[in-house]
């Protein structure tokens, strides 16, 4: 695909910014279920678990597939198709983004600074790419 010189990607600090304002709405929400749930440990701790596992490994992917991020909307950014940049990705590929991300960690964020569409590892596995939000 042919790219435009003047297009711009969003920057690793605006990608992180992003990231940390995800992680914070996680905390905040685990923070808040563990507080409705109460302290004794023995007749929620399945429940607790169960809803915090499922707290992180759907926000991102289901976020990313129908819409964006909190973090994503408070940094502008948005994850969509590498071939038509009006499209959203699928919830497929939003998750294989989302365990290749969760495997590499901060090594997938390394390429973001080498490649000319500012691409992270995770991005290029799962056909994604970050742009502005129009």
């Amino acid at each position: 695909m042919e790219e435009s010189v003047t297009e711009e990607y969003p920057s690793l600090r605006r990608r992180f910014q992003s990231v940390f304002i995800d992680n914070m709405v996680i905390i905040t929400c685990m923070i808040i279920f563990s507080q409705f749930l109460g302290n004794d440990q023995n007749s929620n701790s399945y429940l607790k678990g169960i809803l915090l596992f499922t707290l992180f490994f759907i926000y991102e992917p289901f976020c990313m597939s129908f819409g964006c991020s909190i973090g994503n909307r408070l940094s502008g950014i948005r994850v969509r198709d590498e071939f038509d940049r009006t499209k959203r990705i699928n919830i497929l590929r939003s998750y294989i983004r989302f365990i290749v991300k969760i495997f590499l960690g901060i090594i997938s964020f390394f390429t973001v600074t080498s490649d000319p569409w500012k691409r992270a590892i995770h991005d290029k596995f799962a056909g994604s790419v970050m742009a502005y939000k129009n």
